[in-house]
């Protein structure tokens, strides 16, 4: 074999080399199921996001991490639009007197207790999995709702208060902060068995 030939025969093992290189970089492991069909966990709500690498090339991680929480937060309806009426939170017909009206409220809670179960790229797209386990959910809800009545239920001494005062703007102010406190459960059930005695 001439040097020549073996320079040739160099060159063509390096390309070669380099090719096999370059093939083996853009092989990307098979897209898992839940990229393509939402998975069905029994005990859990689910959430799946996506973003694309060209749209967001310096986060696109953390795009598709906030689309899958948001799908989580939309499959538990946490944003739930409701038309209320305040006259259903009534203490002897004084709250139904003062807000008689209809009010487009949106329930937003915080998630809390969910985990990131898997994240996929295949170089051109991010996908996250997140799932939230519904008992816990419950769980975390029944808590701040508790906590949410509470601060209302002290507003409303308040609002009484002043009532029986005879300053009815500062007890209008009370009464309609108790009801903001209860505004991210509106469309839940929110019961304060308490008797409030009549004012005169």
């Amino acid at each position: 074999m001439t040097k020549g030939m073996i320079h040739i025969a160099v060159v063509a093992l390096a390309c070669c080399a380099v090719s096999a290189c370059s093939n083996s970089q853009d092989v990307v492991a098979p897209a898992p199921s839940w990229v393509t069909q939402s998975p069905v966990v029994p005990g859990h709500y689910v959430g799946i996001g996506s973003a694309s690498t060209l749209v967001h090339p310096l986060d696109a991680d953390a795009v598709a991490k906030a689309n899958a929480l948001d799908n989580l937060s939309r499959e538990i309806r946490v944003q739930v639009q409701s038309t209320s009426s305040m006259n259903t939170l009534q203490v002897n017909d004084w709250l139904s007197e003062s807000f008689q009206q209809q009010s487009t409220s949106s329930t937003n809670e915080d998630l809390e207790g969910f985990e990131l179960v898997d994240t996929y790229s295949d170089g051109q797209t991010v996908s996250a999995y997140y799932r939230l386990n519904k008992a816990e959910h419950a769980r975390i809800q029944a808590i701040k709702r508790q906590e949410a009545m509470n601060v209302a239920a002290g507003h409303l001494d308040k609002a009484i208060a002043a009532r029986t005062a005879g300053t009815p703007k500062t007890a209008v102010d009370c009464a309609v902060r108790g009801l903001d406190a209860l505004r991210p459960f509106f469309g839940q059930s929110l019961v304060d068995e308490r008797i409030v005695p009549p004012v005169n």
